[in-house]
């Protein structure tokens, strides 16, 4: 095996863990605050007619 081969699969290595560690944060952000303003404005939608 060689040296770039061997980069290549660490550097593909740190990327999984980097989308690992990001996708809580992202799931968060989706749920609480682009569900959130869903939520509120079909409130606001269904409340005004």
């Amino acid at each position: 095996m060689n040296k770039q081969s061997s980069l290549s699969k660490m550097k593909k290595t740190e990327e999984l863990a980097a989308y690992a560690f990001l996708s809580p944060y992202l799931l968060a952000t989706l749920v609480f605050t682009v569900g959130m303003l869903v939520f509120a404005l079909m409130g606001y939608y269904l409340s005004s007619s």
